[in-house]
């Protein structure tokens, strides 16, 4: 069972949230902007659950791959229909068209076929932006909301600057020569150190040489030699370079916030994530990055699972 909702339940659930709230995005906005929704999917192939409430038809689908807002006066099925212009849509919209079944026909949806004013086609420039952009909106919105309500709830996890270890990676270097968490290092390569900062710098700049570690455990001083391991890393442009690691990472602690101070915590969260993401696309404009690099549903579906056995926090940042 555990294998089922870490594999299935867990990574389904993660893909079905981030669908779900990019098409209520344009969903929300297109009835706000006063076109006609005719149906809201989730997921692609046999339906299996559907109903319908006034012209629309609300659908859920067997593979949580995507989903779909299908709008009055707006191009035809992508999957089912012929892609034609916004002329021979004007020219009259049939239910065949929009990809639905003779039965699905409501009289509410008919009045909504017959009323051009609440057609996609015939609204202004900006009513149609705001519906296209309000997709991609709603996601950033959702991660503003879900990591705000994550700091409030669990309570910030921040670094302590000691160069205390707080992780050793299975089968590294590090855990090889013997050090656990932690261990504090006092010194490499006889170099008095007092920050983890100044610890990684270090080994970083080890070029893969033997480092030499003087380290505090409990009432033992230890001497451990390590031999770093260089790793192929990606930096925020794509571009890629190598680096040494001993495979430890830094002690942390819990620290609790309230309402505001969430906020602006998510706020920073967020903008640095566009940052990453801008920072990622031009550097594959420029060479340094590589199309191979990005991640679609399949990527969202094994990595949803690896974080959810970590527990319902790290999914949630996931």
């Amino acid at each position: 069972m555990e294998w089922y909702l870490y594999k299935v339940i867990a990574p389904a659930v993660v893909i079905l949230a981030l669908i779900f709230i990019h098409e209520f995005g344009h969903f929300i906005v297109a009835k706000w902007c006063g076109v006609g929704v005719v149906k809201f999917c989730l997921g692609f192939g046999p339906s299996l659950y559907r109903f319908q409430y006034k012209e629309t038809v609300y659908q859920l689908s067997l593979f949580p791959l995507g989903g779909f807002v299908r709008m009055v006066g707006d191009m035809p099925d992508m999957i089912t229909g012929h892609q034609v212009t916004d002329d021979a849509v004007r020219e009259g919209q049939s239910a065949e068209m929009l990809g639905l079944r003779v039965g699905e026909l409501s009289d509410e949806l008919r009045e909504v076929l017959n009323d051009k004013s609440k057609w996609f086609v015939e609204k202004g420039y900006f009513a149609r932006s705001a519906i296209v952009f309000a997709g991609p909106l709603f996601n950033l919105l959702y991660a503003f909301f879900v990591v705000a309500a994550a700091v409030l709830y669990y309570g910030e996890t921040r670094i302590i600057e000691e160069p205390i270890v707080g992780l050793v990676t299975e089968n590294s270097p590090a855990e090889r020569a013997g050090l656990k968490p932690d261990d504090r290092v006092t010194s490499i390569n006889d170099v008095p150190i007092d920050s983890w900062e100044a610890l990684a710098r270090n080994i970083h700049a080890s070029e893969g040489g033997l480092v030499r570690l003087q380290v505090e455990r409990e009432s033992d001083t230890l001497a451990i030699e390590i031999m770093p391991d260089a790793k192929t890393v990606r930096e925020p442009d794509g571009s890629k370079t190598q680096r040494f690691m001993v495979g430890i990472g830094p002690s942390s602690e819990t620290v609790r916030h309230g309402a505001a101070a969430a906020i602006v915590m998510s706020l920073h969260w967020t903008w640095s994530r566009i940052e990453m993401i801008c920072g990622g696309l031009v550097g594959m404009l420029q060479g340094k990055g590589s199309a191979d690099d990005l991640a679609g549903p399949q990527f969202i579906l094994e990595t949803a699972g690896k974080f959810a056995e970590k527990g319902f926090e790290s999914l949630l940042y996931f």
